[in-house]
């Protein structure tokens, strides 16, 4: 008996999106590009995307976007949660197609949910991210003269700045590392820290006796009012806040 070595046809849907030249299904968006916008709603609407995910996309970009996250299929694990079978949410700021690292909605709806502004970081690259209207990740852009620093910065929330609403909500104690006085200051210093016990490289006006502009550590016994999620990476406690948003992923 012979084996049946005829090629067997590929079933319609995304994966027999081919490319002219290759007849390969396409494995990046730049193949994706190349097809019409016709083409591209028809591939998705043969996908697993829902009307109201396509009938959402206002530009091209965005149903090329939707199309290639349909290609990878809910083969994926979120790097927070570790749950198995997701279908990574995009991440406009430090996404790549090639990248292993994937993040399921849940954990990212957790991490901006954590803050009053709905602003929360992104695990990986550490910019400030938040939920549109439509559901979708965004990167904070919004320009405009922040209200305590007086200087042009993406602006978060309450008309001020990422650190300077940081410091506004940690007004911690520091010590000067002329006077070696202790000092309030409403600023988040701490991220100029090489080391919870070093100081910083950035400088402070000292109102404590040195009338100068002075360098920084924090106190000891703030250290753990500092959030985990904004730490400086090399104080190793990244994954202390990751732990802390996978814990709350799995009770909410």
């Amino acid at each position: 008996i012979k084996a049946n070595t005829s090629r067997l046809e590929p079933s319609p849907g995304v994966g027999d999106t081919m490319s002219k030249e290759s007849g390969a299904p396409p494995t990046s968006k730049d193949e994706l590009k190349k097809l019409s916008i016709r083409e591209l709603k028809t591939r998705l609407t043969e996908s697993s995307a829902s009307k109201s995910d396509v009938d959402s996309c206002s530009e091209k970009s965005d149903l090329v976007d939707l199309l290639y996250q349909q290609c990878q299929g809910t083969n994926q694990t979120c790097a927070v949660c570790y749950t198995e079978g997701i279908q990574g949410v995009p991440m406009p700021c430090c996404a790549r197609e090639t990248s292993s690292i994937a993040y399921c909605e849940h954990c990212i709806r957790v991490i901006c949910n954590q803050s009053e502004s709905g602003v929360g970081r992104c695990p990986t690259c550490s910019k400030p991210i938040t939920i549109g209207v439509q559901g979708k990740v965004e990167v904070g852009t919004s320009l405009g003269r922040c209200f305590m620093c007086r200087q042009q910065r993406t602006i978060v929330d309450r008309q001020m700045c990422e650190n300077c609403l940081l410091g506004s909500l940690h007004s911690l104690r520091y010590e000067c590392n002329r006077c070696r006085r202790w000092q309030v200051i409403p600023h988040p210093m701490w991220k100029y820290q090489e080391r919870p016990d070093s100081f910083t490289g950035s400088t402070w006006a000292c109102h404590q006796g040195c009338g100068d502009y002075t360098t920084w550590r924090i106190h000891h016994e703030d250290l753990d009012k500092i959030p985990n999620a904004e730490c400086p990476e090399s104080w190793g406690r990244r994954e202390a806040w990751l732990a802390e948003i996978r814990q709350r992923s799995l009770q909410v």
